[in-house]
């Protein structure tokens, strides 16, 4: 349920399709599986970012993806800190 909620707020800020909401999502699963966090943790980690940078970066899926893997690195050198 709280997955569902996280998509539907990063569909609310990006405006994005569904399709691209659901690469999102799927790349948000996977980043989730490979650092031990919940998907929701990552799809947070994906709204910072775009709230940094812009939500047009949503329309390139692949990059927010990598963005994100970069932040779930850093997140566990730092020890989540």
């Amino acid at each position: 349920m709280d997955y569902d909620h996280s998509l539907k707020e990063l569909k609310a800020i990006t405006g994005v399709t569904d399709e691209t909401l659901q690469q999102i999502g799927s790349s948000a699963r996977e980043s989730s599986k490979e650092f031990g966090l919940a998907a929701t943790d990552q799809l947070k980690s994906y709204q910072i970012i775009l709230s940094k940078l812009g939500p047009e970066l949503a329309n390139k899926p692949e990059a927010l993806a990598g963005m994100g893997h970069s932040v779930s690195i850093l997140a566990k050198t730092m020890g989540g800190d």
